[in-house]
């Protein structure tokens, strides 16, 4: 009879409808894992820019030495990737390519901060005819950043395919290439007649 036929179909209806709310919960679960888990690495990657922020400041603030305050940071930059090397591709995975929230609050909380800074820097050891006055500050730092960075961020297959490890001795060498490569360029020209 038809009221049999419209039990059994109330009763998978419930059922479905209960699957659907289960499914339902467990989604909200997942995403609930995963937005903790992205708030996690978003948590520690902030941590260790605080870090490097830090010590940038404190270059940027102490007279010039030695090789000056752009050699430290350059050597601070790459100890402080070197220890956390999973940060590049964090950074690229999450706040480059990614959740652009994550992007706004790195620009304000990080990013808008060394913007003016690391270029002062730069301007600072042109002023003082330790490079060249013709260098343009901004691009200069973008170059550090990316003969710093890059070796990092691709090692995935740069490391494979040019025999490389993420480990103290490259970080040393690394170190020891960008500062030469970087002031060995920007250094003011012997002028000739």
């Amino acid at each position: 009879p038809i009221v049999t036929k419209l039990t059994r179909l109330a009763i998978r209806l419930i059922r479905t409808i209960s699957a659907i709310e289960a499914l339902g919960a467990a989604i909200r679960t997942a995403l609930l894992a995963i937005a903790t888990i992205l708030a996690v690495k978003l948590a520690m990657l902030a941590s260790v820019f605080e870090e490097m922020f830090g010590r940038v400041r404190e270059l940027a603030a102490k007279p010039a030495e030695g090789k000056g305050p752009l050699a430290a940071l350059i050597r601070t930059y790459i100890a402080t990737i070197a220890d956390h090397p999973w940060v590049p591709l964090l950074m690229l995975r999450e706040i480059v390519t990614g959740d652009s929230r994550a992007r706004a609050r790195f620009i304000e909380r990080f990013a808008s901060r060394v913007s003016s800074l690391l270029p002062s820097l730069v301007e600072a050891e042109i002023a003082r005819g330790e490079l060249r006055a013709d260098l343009d500050p901004k691009l200069a730092v973008l170059s550090l950043l990316g003969m710093s960075l890059f070796p990092f961020l691709a090692h995935p297959l740069a490391g494979k395919v040019l025999g490389y490890e993420l480990d103290p001795a490259f970080a040393e060498r690394l170190l020891a290439h960008t500062t030469q490569l970087f002031f060995d360029g920007a250094r003011p020209r012997a002028e000739t007649t």
